[in-house]
């Protein structure tokens, strides 16, 4: 359960994340540093699944994962698939040019339905979109059963949104066209922002800034990357910021934001980007 958006600044990217999880969920881990390959990331935790739901590598790319809740649901056996938190660790080491590929190459049976995402900022490929951010998008619903099953992938470019349910991810259908509506006229951090915090009257479940009676949004992370020739002084500073939500007193108050936790991440000399 999320709503994911992505921002084009500057040829960077600005993905904000609303996590949504149930009340019963242990509290997230804010922004931690380890490596994969040649990569520096940054990363919040689930201390349950010990996986993430956002990454931050010293190139500038970004690494997301949502669920995806198809209607009618599937038939699961969850002992025998692994957390879709561990599907970045998956992606984190590979080459920008090489992320699609990945991305595509995803074992999709191990894993419940979900959405995965890499977003890519300008210069980083050779590509023909090189010249402005990409972000590819994974989908897989299990509507293929087969072991050698694999999730679909296309390519968006900014300003671009995803939003699920576990109620089912029709009751979050409405989240698109706010989108349209709030960002796309002005895709400004201030309009992602006021996007995120938004919520409809009476109608918890469906909003954004979701709560209903066993979930709620837990967290918003910001994620910050720069293009490749962003700035004349060289790389621009790699950011990610992890708000934590409280719970009001009762299902309808507001959620409480919590202190931001905001940790930097120095980037690679993207010169000598092998």
């Amino acid at each position: 359960m999320c709503t994911l958006t992505f921002l084009s600044i500057d040829g960077g990217i600005r993905l904000l994340h609303s996590r949504d999880e149930q009340r019963n969920r242990s509290e997230g881990l804010p922004p931690s540093l380890w490596t994969a390959g040649a990569y520096r990331l940054l990363s919040p935790r689930d201390p349950d699944a010990g996986g993430t739901w956002a990454a931050l590598r010293d190139d500038g790319v970004i690494l997301a994962v949502m669920n995806r809740n198809p209607e009618p649901a599937p038939t699961l056996d969850r002992s025998t698939l692994r957390s879709r938190g561990l599907l970045i660790e998956c992606l984190a080491g590979l080459r920008p040019g090489k992320l699609a590929h990945g991305l595509r190459s995803i074992e999709a049976a191990r894993y419940a339905p979900f959405r995965a995402f890499a977003a890519i900022p300008a210069g980083l490929t050779d590509a023909e979109t090189a010249d402005r951010p990409v972000v590819h998008a994974a989908e897989w619903d299990r509507s293929d059963p087969s072991e050698d099953a694999r999730p679909d992938v296309t390519n968006h470019e900014p300003p671009c949104c995803w939003a699920s349910s576990g109620l089912g991810d029709s009751v979050v259908a409405d989240r698109l066209p706010l989108f349209e509506t709030v960002v796309r006229p002005d895709p400004s951090p201030a309009a992602q922002d006021a996007y995120h915090l938004h919520a409809w009257e009476g109608r918890g479940a469906a909003s954004v800034f979701m709560s209903r009676t066993d979930a709620r949004t837990v967290s918003i992370t910001t994620v910050e990357s720069a293009a490749r020739s962003a700035g004349p002084d060289g790389p621009q500073p790699l950011r990610m910021t992890y708000l934590p939500l409280a719970p009001g007193g009762a299902i309808t108050d507001p959620l409480i934001p919590g202190e931001p936790v905001s940790v930097a991440l120095e980037p690679r000399n993207l010169a000598s980007q092998p």
